[in-house]
C-alpha cells in the first residue's frame, strides 16, 4: 500500500509565486540500508531508473508506475563511476557503467544480471591498464568516450559501442584523472571534459587528430566535480568543483561568465540561516514560456521582461548531510536560494544524485525528479502544479496562473 506522504513545506517567504516548491514526495524506497546511491539517470523516454550502489552494483526501476523493481546487475569489483544510458535505447533497456576495477561493462536488462559486452584498451581482456574515472555516449549511441582514472595516463579512450574496438584517444590535454566527459546532445560530435587538474577543454571530435579537434581550454583551478551544458543551444557550460565552487563559461569563447566561490555562505546568508547548504549536488536549465528570467545567450546580464518568447533558468541544487535539498536560482549576477524541499520518508542522509525527468513543454519545468542519497535511498518527487491529461498534454491544476521558477 501506498504511503500517505506529508508534503514538505518550504521555509524561505514568497515563494508561492516561484512553482519550484511545488514538488513534493510521491514515493520513497530503500534500495540497500547498508549502500550509498552514487548515481541516478534516466532513460530517454523517461521509463526507467537506472542507479549505481556503493556495494558495486546497479539497479534497475520502471519509472513509469511509481518505482517498480525490475533488475539487479552485478559484475563490477570495485566502486562504480559513472553510468550512462544511451539514446539507440530509449526504453532504457541498454545501459553503461565503468569504474575502477578497470573495466567498462555494457548492459541490457532483458538478458538478465550479467554483462552483455566489455571495452577495454588491451586485446583480449576485460580489463583496461588503469581505473575509469567518467563515461558518456555520444555520435546518436555508437560512440562511447571515457576518461582514465590515473594520474600518470590522464586519457580519453574512444569505442565504438557495436564493435568494442579503440577508435582513438586524447592523452595531451590533461595532467590528472579526468572526472567528467561530456558529449552535447545537440551537436554530439562536441566533447566536454574535466579533470582533478582543474581544466575543462572542448573538443570537436570531427577534426583530425588530439591538437586539430581541441577548440578551448578552461582553468577553474580547482579539481572538476560536475560539467553541464546550458544556453538556448547549449553554448554554455556549468562547472562545480570538489572545492564547493561553481562557475558559468562560454563553451567556444572560452570566457568566464560568472564565477562564485562561496556559495554556501551566500545561500546560507540570503536565506537568513533557514537553508545550511554544505555541499552542491548538480543544475537543471529549463527554457520556456517563463515570465523573466536572465539572458544567457550572451555574457549580458540583462533581465528579459515577460514579453520574451523564450527564457532561460539555470537551477542549482545543494544540500545537506541531514537529506534537504536546496533550490537556488542562478543568474550572471548571484544566487538566489528559491525553496528547501524536506519529507522525513525522503532522506536522511547526503543525496549525492538528482535526476529531472518529464519536462512540462510550455515552461521547461520538470515534472519530476528523483534523487538518490548515502542512506540508501531513491525518493521520486512530483511537480504539484503539473499533472498529465489522458491525451498527454500539460496541464495547470490552478488554471489562473502556471507554474513559475520567480
Amino acid at each position: 500500500m501506498k504511503r500517505p506522504y506529508p508534503k514538505q513545506t518550504s521555509t524561505l517567504r514568497g515563494l508561492k509565486q516561484s512553482g519550484i516548491e511545488a514538488y513534493t514526495l510521491s514515493n520513497s524506497l530503500v534500495v540497500d540500508k547498508d549502500s550509498y546511491i552514487l548515481h541516478t539517470k534516466a532513460s530517454l523516454d523517461n521509463s526507467k531508473i537506472v542507479a549505481s550502489l556503493s556495494d558495486f552494483s546497479i539497479v534497475c526501476y520502471d519509472a513509469r508506475n511509481g518505482l517498480q523493481a525490475c533488475g539487479k546487475f552485478r559484475g563490477h569489483s570495485d566502486r562504480i563511476r559513472d553510468i550512462v544510458t544511451t539514446p539507440s535505447s530509449p526504453d532504457g533497456s541498454c545501459f553503461f557503467s565503468c569504474s575502477e576495477d578497470k573495466r567498462i561493462y555494457g548492459w541490457d536488462a532483458r538478458a538478465g544480471e550479467k554483462a552483455v559486452g566489455t571495452f577495454s584498451t588491451i586485446d583480449g581482456s576485460s580489463r583496461s591498464e588503469f581505473g575509469w574515472c567518467s563515461m558518456d555516449i555520444g555520435c546518436s549511441g555508437n560512440l562511447i568516450g571515457a576518461g582514465s582514472d590515473a594520474e600518470d595516463d590522464s586519457t580519453v579512450y574512444f569505442f565504438d559501442v557495436r564493435s568494442s574496438k579503440v577508435l582513438g584517444k586524447y592523452s595531451e590535454a590533461h595532467t590528472d584523472a579526468i572526472t567528467q566527459v561530456l558529449f552535447n546532445p545537440l551537436r554530439n560530435t562536441e566533447l566536454l571534459t574535466g579533470s582533478l587538474d582543474g581544466l575543462i577543454c572542448f573538443f570537436d571530435i570531427c577534426k583530425q587528430g588530439e591538437e586539430e579537434a581541441l577548440q578551448s581550454v578552461m582553468n577553474v583551478e580547482d579539481p572538476v566535480q560536475k560539467l553541464g551544458y546550458f544556453g538556448p543551444s547549449l553554448q554554455c557550460l556549468y562547472c562545480l568543483t570538489h572545492s564547493e565552487t561553481f562557475s558559468l563559461h562560454h563553451i567556444e569563447k572560452s570566457e568566464c561568465m560568472a564565477t562564485f566561490p562561496s556559495v554556501r555562505d551566500h545561500v546560507r546568508s540570503k536565506s537568513k540561516g533557514l537553508m545550511n547548504p554544505e555541499f552542491l549536488v548538480d543544475c537543471f536549465y529549463t527554457e520556456g514560456s517563463l515570465p523573466h528570467s536572465w539572458n544567457f545567450a550572451t555574457n549580458n546580464p540583462t533581465l528579459k521582461q515577460s514579453s520574451s518568447p523564450k527564457s532561460q533558468s539555470l537551477i542549482l541544487i545543494s544540500g545537506d548531510h541531514h537529506g534537504k535539498l536546496h533550490m537556488n536560482d542562478v543568474t550572471l549576477k548571484g544566487i538566489n536560494p528559491l525553496c528547501q524541499l524536506s519529507n522525513p520518508f525522503a532522506h536522511s542522509a547526503c543525496v549525492r544524485a538528482v535526476t529531472f525527468m518529464n519536462r512540462d513543454p510550455k515552461t521547461g519545468v520538470p515534472a519530476r525528479f528523483i534523487s538518490g542519497g548515502e542512506d540508501g535511498r531513491i525518493s521520486d518527487w512530483k511537480h504539484g502544479e503539473l499533472t498529465k491529461t489522458k491525451a498527454g498534454k500539460s496541464r495547470s491544476r490552478n488554471r489562473h496562473s502556471s507554474p513559475r521558477l520567480y
